[in-house]
């Protein structure tokens, strides 16, 4: 494995996986070392966007995720932290090689560690970027992913040669990289003696930097090994996320797993993709939680190893791969995404309530030969589409009861030539315009600026089915907001709506290329309703009372 520089990044993020279940979403699994794709207090006393004062835009008292705390992006270490933080919450991309030898083949490996935080002078600097994004008001954590070349020339699952994958003791190597990031970025200062740090590393603490820390992605992949096997079977994975959490609740030592640097910091399990025996998406999700499930119950006394429960779901159309003019993607509405994740809601409800549930990607393409792309429809070009559907998802993962919703990804993987391949274009800003944002930026940061302090409150009928409209409060102040659109994809628009939303003053907020918060127009209730046109572009109507 060669030594990575800074400008690999950008190149490796177009090396996405190409094969799938019909209606898994498809990501890339780690390769050789490069970033994959398929996958404390706020330092400078910075306000929060939903002023909670929680570092991750919070839970409301009520127990729901405000707008500010769901809304989030995937990243790398080099994206800028004002482009990233201007849509909320971060999931990094973070190879475990990065953090152990990186390509070194004279590195010792565990349990002689040497691990780095920072790299390539300074280039990458994770102590900066964790607190960076901390003192903007949003939140960060490293999905860390992969195997490394020391160990089993790296094989995944990430076990020595000839160890049984099924035995959390076999992980030592992997939960010692999650005590030791947890060390260095949790809220509690470990022992200068346990730290394995390399000798060009400052000698660090108890940083209060991170909350999260995941522990793979996309470990059910199928397109990985031969006749379509899974990376991890649902009991390989549970043995090293129960490694990977409590150091198999202590049984493999205190010096290895999250929990033991830091009981407070929360193990996010590998976000699941959703592959298996070509069955729909939700089965099998749900069933690969049931085998992680029933493990817990054989070997851990039924404590379940991970404190979020992580599903990853994209809206594919038809197509295959390789079809020279591929169908677009599907609309939420049109996929029914509010359903499918509704299923997995109903699931952690009743197995594991308590446990936090994020979806930590999704989205689509601008490109016109992608199987994953938004299609422009009407006037609205693709970037719009994408914007719109951006938009409609996110909303749509509140209401499924989720708590986070991860968008993939911050900037195009594509810089240049052919550009159809899933993902090449899903991000919401462009690599060969050096990080000019797309119209779905400008969409996001409006939505989380304006809706940022508001919690779910529910669907309001309406009269028209090309109209749907959601509820948001915030629950200290009971301002509100309606968010109404045409949940259609036909470029359709219902003139002279009619919502009714029983206040006194209400400002209608167009979402606009070009506007980080929108557009205002100012409304004037008669009868406690008001009078809009319905686009499928959301219209978010703020309101200064909302039941």
């Amino acid at each position: 494995m060669r030594h990575r520089s800074p400008s690999v990044i950008s190149a490796l993020i177009a090396t996405l996986a190409l094969a799938c279940s019909d209606d898994a979403t498809v990501t890339n699994v780690p390769n050789d070392g490069g970033p994959n794709a398929d996958s404390a207090s706020n330092p400078d006393g910075a306000s929060n966007p939903d002023g909670s004062g929680n570092p991750d835009g919070g839970i409301t008292p009520l127990g729901t995720p405000t707008m500010g705390g769901l809304i989030g992006v995937n990243g790398f270490i080099d994206d800028p932290i004002d482009k990233l933080a201007t849509i909320g919450n971060v999931r990094e991309y973070h190879d475990w090689s990065w953090i152990e030898g990186n390509g070194n083949n004279a590195y010792p490996g565990y349990p002689n560690n040497q691990d780095s935080y920072n790299m390539f002078n300074g280039f990458w600097d994770w102590d900066k970027f964790y607190e960076g994004m901390n003192a903007k008001g949003s939140m960060a954590f490293p999905a860390i992913q992969g195997g490394v070349n020391w160990l089993n020339k790296g094989a995944l699952p990430p076990v020595a040669a000839n160890a049984d994958p099924k035995l959390p003791g076999s992980y030592g190597a992997h939960a010692d990289v999650m005590f030791q990031t947890a060390a260095r970025y949790g809220g509690v200062k470990v022992a200068d003696n346990l730290l394995k740090l390399a000798g060009d590393q400052t000698r660090k603490s108890g940083l209060g930097a991170l909350h999260y820390i995941e522990d793979f992605n996309e470990q059910d992949a199928t397109w990985v090994l031969p006749n379509n096997a899974q990376l991890f079977t649902a009991d390989v994975f549970a043995a090293m996320a129960s490694a990977d959490y409590d150091g198999d609740q202590g049984r493999m030592g205190k010096t290895v797993g999250v929990k033991n640097a830091d009981p407070s910091l929360k193990l996010v399990m590998g976000g699941l993709a959703g592959a298996g025996p070509a069955k729909p998406w939700v089965d099998n999700i749900t069933q690969y939680l049931d085998g992680m499930k029933a493990w817990s119950a054989a070997h851990r006394g039924g404590s379940f190893p991970a404190d979020v429960i992580n599903v990853h779901y994209y809206s594919f159309g038809n197509s295959q791969l390789g079809d020279p003019m591929p169908v677009p993607a599907l609309s939420p509405e049109a996929d029914d995404v509010k359903t499918k994740l509704s299923a997995v809601t109903q699931w952690r409800d009743k197995n594991e309530p308590g446990k936090e549930l994020w979806l930590t990607e999704f989205g689509y393409d601008t490109d016109s030969l992608s199987r994953l792309r938004a299609p422009p429809i009407g006037t609205n070009s693709a970037f719009i589409v994408q914007g719109q559907w951006i938009v409609r998802y996110y909303l749509a993962v509140m209401a499924a009861g989720f708590d986070k919703a991860f968008l993939f990804l911050l900037r195009d993987g594509c810089e240049g030539g052919d550009c159809h391949v899933q993902f090449d274009t899903c991000g919401l800003t462009t690599v060969k315009g050096k990080w000019v944002p797309k119209p779905a930026y400008f969409f996001v940061a409006t939505m989380r600026a304006r809706l940022a302090s508001l919690a779910w409150l529910g669907e309001q009928p309406s009269n028209d089915p090309n109209v749907m409209i959601y509820k948001l409060r915030d629950p200290k102040t009971q301002k509100g907001a309606y968010v109404v659109w045409s949940p259609t994809s036909k470029a359709n628009v219902v003139k002279g709506y009619k919502l009714n939303v029983g206040a006194t003053a209400a400002t209608e907020v167009a979402l606009v290329d070009q506007q980080l918060e929108g557009i205002e127009t100012p409304l004037s209730p008669n009868i406690g309703a008001v009078t809009i046109d319905v686009t499928e572009t959301p219209s978010i109507i703020l309101v200064d009372n909302i039941q």
